[in-house]
């Protein structure tokens, strides 16, 4: 048996959720924070994945104190994570820090809309250079487009930002 050789077993985001008993999107973000491994496919090693937040939790678990000497030692522990969590704050409301989160779903949002005004050219264009024969004026009319798309996309990235 101690010669046994174990066959790690890939399963869905989902099902590793199950699993774990956690939302699919805690499992996401997981992976997105390279705190669990996935392949190529999106796919979850159980037993890899398992172990590693097996002991992101017992590291966790060791920092914490068991036996807490005074009432006046854990009173002063959560007030200085109080403070700390007031400095994090302010210094997010004076936008020296940003929320991960956030910034990733604004990036996103900025994608969506350049794709989106990228993808109109052709439609844009499509009729003025269809009896065209010069390269060059076809090309000269691409471009004038793409600034103009390029111009709107600046317009719609200051209104949402």
């Amino acid at each position: 048996m101690g010669g046994e050789e174990v066959t790690e077993r890939y399963v869905s985001m989902a099902e590793f959720g199950r699993i774990r008993g956690v939302t699919r999107m805690s499992v996401s973000r997981w992976a997105k924070e390279g705190r669990i491994p996935k392949n190529s496919s999106g796919q979850i090693p159980v037993i890899a994945a398992s172990a590693a937040l097996d002991e992101e939790r017992e590291a966790y678990e060791d920092d914490i104190p068991t036996d807490p000497s005074t009432y006046d030692e854990a009173r002063t522990r959560k007030m200085l994570a109080d403070a700390a969590r007031s400095e994090l704050e302010l210094a997010k409301a004076k936008g020296e820090v940003v929320d991960a989160a956030e910034a990733q779903d604004d990036k996103d949002r900025e994608v969506t809309i350049a794709r989106t005004l990228l993808m109109q050219i052709g439609a844009k264009v499509s009729s003025q250079v269809a009896g065209m024969t010069d390269a060059r004026e076809i090309r000269l009319l691409i471009e004038a487009e793409t600034r103009t798309i390029f111009a709107d996309l600046m317009k719609a990235l200051e209104v949402d930002g």
